[in-house]
């Protein structure tokens, strides 16, 4: 809904401008790299604003790599995670570390206590096979004390171009797999 193209005004960014009236209904996309300690939202004279009931039947912790954090994108709502919750209508929620997704234990900790009914992890963006093998069971263990029924959904990473141009890396990526 949000398109900061359309002009700042002070530190104010317009989100909707010129629209027919009456009632419609926007899903907002705050920014991604970015924190917001406070949002203010400002109506026309005689409108308002209500908060819609949540249209998401699950919630999906996304964590990994930058990709999946949604590094690199122009705006907020071309994020990863933006893209697959209105490809398929489930909230899928960034809790993400651009490049330092490895398997550490404390996200971990941090990740059994989110409240979703399902986590996918790309963890394999940034560590090695060995670290993989070492890493892999204990923090999966560590959710499990938590979560024991949450279903944990492992994917692996983006094919890297230089996959095709480097035997070595070829070879370091089939063993992280």
């Amino acid at each position: 809904c949000a398109a900061p193209s359309w002009g700042r005004l002070n530190g104010e960014v317009r989100v909707v401008a010129n629209m027919e009236k009456g009632e419609h209904e926007c899903l907002m996309y705050l920014p991604t790299f970015s924190e917001e300690n406070s949002i203010l939202i400002g109506t026309a004279e005689g409108s308002s604003i209500k908060p819609a009931e949540a249209p998401f039947k699950y919630r999906v912790g996304l964590f990994g790599s930058s990709y999946m954090h949604g590094a690199s994108t122009s705006r907020s709502g071309m994020a990863v995670p933006a893209q697959l919750t209105r490809m398929t209508g489930i909230q899928i929620l960034s809790i993400a570390c651009s490049g330092n997704s490895k398997l550490q234990l404390y996200y971990a900790d941090a990740l059994r206590d989110a409240d979703v009914d399902a986590y996918i992890f790309d963890s394999f963006s940034n560590l090695g096979a060995k670290g993989i093998e070492e890493r892999l069971f204990p923090y999966i263990e560590r959710i499990r004390q938590k979560k024991p029924d949450t279903p944990i959904i492992f994917i692996s990473s983006i094919w890297r171009e230089r996959n095709n141009f480097d035997t070595k890396s070829y070879e370091d990526e089939m063993a992280k797999i």
